[in-house]
């Protein structure tokens, strides 16, 4: 399950943050979580209507906002592939057969650095965040 409190102006996962969840937050569907990051990306904000549904608004961002608003979604994207990396180290380590080949590894690697790197790419937080590496779309689908 996935959540959005108003308060962090962060997403949450049951999977993930477990009890350390806030109060205040609201439960979404995937696609929801989905549209909310896809709508913070692009320069909007969430907030609560007059009935207590997440809304997206076009936002008067200062700099500042809008390079934290990109941060968050950029850790946000990094949080979904972290379980990924740890398992493809773990498979190594004990010897087994890894699920990702040394292709998918590299490239989700390369993709997760992207991430890292995107305040420092000329314009930011204008752009857009990296799409991820097509072997992912479906994983992360079935996550969110």
């Amino acid at each position: 399950m996935h959540f959005y409190s108003l308060t962090t102006r962060g997403f949450y996962s049951s999977d993930i943050h477990g009890d350390a969840i806030p109060e205040d937050a609201v439960q979404i569907t995937a696609e929801r979580y989905t549209e909310l990051l896809d709508s913070l990306s692009s320069g909007q904000t969430i907030m609560l209507d007059d009935d207590g549904h997440l809304v997206t608004v076009e936002a008067v961002l200062t700099d500042a906002q809008r390079r934290a608003s990109m941060r968050l979604l950029r850790d946000s994207r990094l949080d979904e592939t972290d379980w990924m990396i740890v398992r493809h180290r773990d498979e190594v380590d004990i010897g087994r057969a890894t699920t990702l080949s040394v292709d998918q590894f590299t490239t989700l690697l390369a993709y997760r650095q992207a991430l890292r790197d995107l305040p420092e790419q000329d314009g930011f937080p204008s752009g857009m965040a990296p799409p991820p590496p097509n072997f992912l779309v479906p994983v992360l689908d079935r996550l969110r």
